[in-house]
């Protein structure tokens, strides 16, 4: 019986933890912009066999508007397209930061390596 008072309290605080989150999350309103692809800090390898043109990485957001998303990658103008479809950026070895910005401005950014 000695642990018992432990074990109990230690579960009411994971409990109360776990439900403060929840709260938070659902409090908290989604980012107007947002890359989804590709996820930021990803690793990517270079396939020596294939064609670079074959080699590349899908850019995609969801945002909440449907206006164009300027795509740029390390400061280079990559291109544009509606929000709801995707740009395929052509890998490049090194790390790269991939920035997205709608038409009212808003910005999303994802840093990604490329071996």
């Amino acid at each position: 019986g000695f642990d018992e008072p432990i074990a109990s309290h230690a579960r009411v605080a994971a409990l109360s933890t776990r439900n403060r989150v929840s709260v938070v999350v659902e409090e908290r309103d989604s980012p107007p912009l947002a890359i989804v692809s590709p996820p930021a800090g990803a690793t990517y390898l270079l396939d020596p066999t294939l064609r670079p043109e074959f080699q590349t990485l899908p850019l995609r957001v969801t945002a909440q508007t449907t206006g164009p998303i300027e795509w740029t990658v390390s400061g280079r103008a990559v291109g544009a397209a509606a929000s709801d479809e995707t740009i395929d950026w052509p890998l490049a070895p090194g790390r790269h930061r991939i920035v997205a910005r709608d038409q009212d401005g808003h910005i999303a950014e994802a840093t990604v390596t490329v071996k």
